[in-house]
């Protein structure tokens, strides 16, 4: 009889059964009562068979455990003994171990006052014997001077280093020290014509040699003089030169001088740069002439002055332009020019994008990083913005000029006179004059079509629109510059009232300084913008409401500045917040308490902090047993966010 299906967790005696009797059925080959009544008999006998033996097993099993019961509780016993005199002879170790230690601690300071002597004892004595070799030396430098060896000189002033060093707090050192440097002095003289001789012929490794010279003496400074004096002479020699050949050139030649005296110039630099760098590594000096480079290069005021002037001369210009071209060709080249003036217009701009750049460059500069509100840059990108709408209206200006011209020149090209002399628009061919007007005609297509153009220069406009924004940007990064700085300083606030163990009001608490800075420097932003927005240009009205649509309002533009800053700032304030890791109950309160201050300063100018800080305030006052109540409604990244800082657990 199969017993294992017993014990399956999914067993049916009805099945079970029935499956052995169909088992029985087909080994007799019968299916009657009898049949059945003697398969029940025999599974019954085999059944009662298997419990008397399961029992059996059972009691035996439950006999051995009580048999096994006092050993196991003897056993327990003992352990627990075990345990108990091990803990005493612990504590009688620890007390043995500070009794050790209190007898002792005497005799280990004895100790270390001992070794502190004789350590002071063997520098006394390296310094005796340092005085003794030091006439050694002394005369060992002499020789080698006199023998003009400059590799020995230099051994030996490396050794009288380390001698002087030795001998620091015996008498007589101030003397020793001026003896050092009149002997690196020496050196310096010994070794001046083979360096300036290296640093003429470009030889790089003599100068390294050199360089490791006179770093041991500690004289690299003086080295990097060398050179750059050695540079100085050189292209003094080549302008002496330059100026003696050109008195000897042709006009054209003489005109271009200059500017080829200048590429000679920057090239040579950039090599001597990477040369420098190979050479003196991290301690690179600049070469000569290269800090007078960059100073000649145009400031942001030279640049944008320069841009208002060549904006005004390029009109002139493309006006006198279009007049020569009715002049000469009475219009009939007007649509091969404007091609032309998309590649003018394209080289104006890449102007505007450098002074641009430069604008941008200033302000990550040191120069102007070491101040933190910069008033001179503000005004740079506001005239910035003043040129670029002189640019487009003069340009809009321009294009209309253009399609009037078209114009005309189509109505001539469709309706020839054939009254008087014949004129230019009759000698035209054919096919000449079907080209023109599908030209003409196209700009007019290009003109019905644009929105933001009349359809000759749209990629200008486009590029426009770009320099608008980004220069608009480099405005609200100079304004917003402080306030990155006073932001980066903001941290999560040291745990002073949390040590007490006393949750502290809120009143308790005052605004960081880091936010109090920031307050103060919101609340001084009107009177700088005022000047420059209360009664703007219409020049830079129109740049301005090409930036940004709020500026089309009724209102001030320095108020729509002032919102564009703060809206920044509350974004630049929550993404610092949002890197906070832990916020305990003290530091999460003196965080609210921040927020609010910002809160009060922005009321006083009229505004208010944005959606996500007030959220964020919300979630920092909310009391860990009302959080998920108060949250509603919050932006669940916020939520989220702020229940981790605080270690608030979730119910949900």
């Amino acid at each position: 009889m199969d017993v294992s299906a017993l014990s399956g967790t999914t067993f049916s005696p009805a099945e079970w059964i029935n499956a052995n009797y169909k088992k029985f059925v087909e080994e007799n080959g019968r299916d009657d009562s009898e049949a059945a009544s003697a398969f029940i008999r025999s599974y019954v006998a085999k059944l009662q068979l298997y419990i008397f033996n399961v029992n059996n097993a059972v009691e035996e099993s439950s006999r051995q455990v009580v048999a096994s019961m006092p050993r196991i509780a003897k056993e327990s016993a003992a352990l627990q003994a075990d345990v108990h005199r091990l803990q005493e002879k612990m504590s009688a170790m620890r007390l043995e171990v500070a009794a050790v230690q209190s007898e002792t601690g005497e005799c280990m300071a004895t100790l270390e006052r001992l070794n502190t002597k004789s350590q002071k004892l063997q520098v006394a004595k390296e310094s005796l014997q340092e005085s003794d070799g030091w006439g050694n030396l002394l005369a060992e430098l002499e020789d080698g001077f006199e023998r003009n060896d400059l590799k020995g000189v230099c051994d030996k002033l490396i050794a009288l280093q380390k001698s002087l060093h030795a001998q620091e707090q015996l008498p007589g050192h101030a003397e020793r020290q001026t003896q050092v440097e009149d002997f690196k002095n020496r050196l310096e003289a010994l070794a001046s014509p083979s360096v300036v001789q290296c640093f003429a012929e470009g030889n790089t490794e003599q100068a390294q040699h050199f360089v490791q010279i006179f770093t041991s003496i500690q004289r690299l400074p003086q080295l990097q003089q060398y050179y750059r004096a050695v540079q100085k002479n050189f292209w003094q020699q080549q302008w002496k030169q330059t100026l003696e050949l050109q008195g000897t050139e042709s006009q054209p030649q003489q005109q271009q001088f200059l500017t080829l005296y200048y590429d000679q110039l920057l090239e040579h630099c950039q090599r001597q740069v990477k040369w420098c760098s190979n050479l003196f590594g991290e301690n690179s000096p600049q070469p000569f002439l290269v800090d007078r480079l960059s100073s000649n290069q145009a400031t942001p005021s030279d640049g944008v002055r320069h841009l208002e002037e060549s904006t005004r001369k390029l009109y002139e210009w493309l006006k006198e332009a279009c007049e020569r071209c009715a002049s000469i060709t009475s219009d009939l080249a007007l649509c091969k020019l404007i091609t032309l003036l998309n590649g003018i217009f394209k080289r104006q701009l890449e102007s505007f994008g450098r002074i641009q750049r430069q604008i941008g460059l200033s302000l990550g500069s040191s120069s102007y990083a070491a101040q933190s509100e910069n008033w001179s840059l503000l005004q740079y990108t506001m005239s910035q913005l003043q040129c670029l709408a002189d640019f487009q209206v003069q340009l809009h200006q321009f294009e209309q000029d253009l399609h009037t011209r078209m114009v005309t020149l189509s109505n001539r090209l469709t309706k020839p006179s054939n009254r008087g002399p014949i004129t230019i628009f009759q000698t035209c061919d054919h096919s000449a004059r079907t080209q023109l007007l599908n030209s003409i005609a196209d700009y007019q297509q290009k003109k019905s079509e644009a929105t933001d153009s009349l359809g000759i220069f749209p990629q200008i406009y486009a590029t426009l629109k770009s320099h608008f924004a980004d220069t608009h940007d480099i405005t609200l990064n100079i304004l917003l510059q402080p306030i990155e700085t006073h932001l980066a300083h903001i941290r999560p606030p040291v745990q002073d009232h949390a040590a007490s163990g006393i949750d502290l009001p809120s009143f308790s608490f005052a605004p960081q300084e880091s936010i109090t800075q920031i307050g103060q420097y919101l609340l001084t932003l009107p009177q700088h913008l005022e000047p420059l927005l209360l009664s703007p240009s219409s020049l830079l009205k129109q740049a301005l409401e090409v930036c940004n649509i709020k500026y089309t309002q009724a209102i001030p533009c320095a108020d729509v500045l002032l919102s564009l800053v703060v809206e920044q700032c509350c974004v630049l304030y929550v993404t610092q917040i949002l890197q906070i890791k832990s916020l305990p109950s003290s530091a999460a309160t003196q965080l609210s308490v921040d927020i609010e201050y910002l809160s009060n300063v922005l009321e006083e100018l009229g505004l208010s902090i944005n959606l996500q800080l007030s959220q964020i305030l919300t979630l920092l006052k909310a009391a860990p047993d009302q959080y998920l109540t108060l949250s509603s409604g919050c932006e669940p990244r916020l939520v989220t966010a702020i229940r981790q800082m605080r270690n608030i657990i979730s119910t949900q």
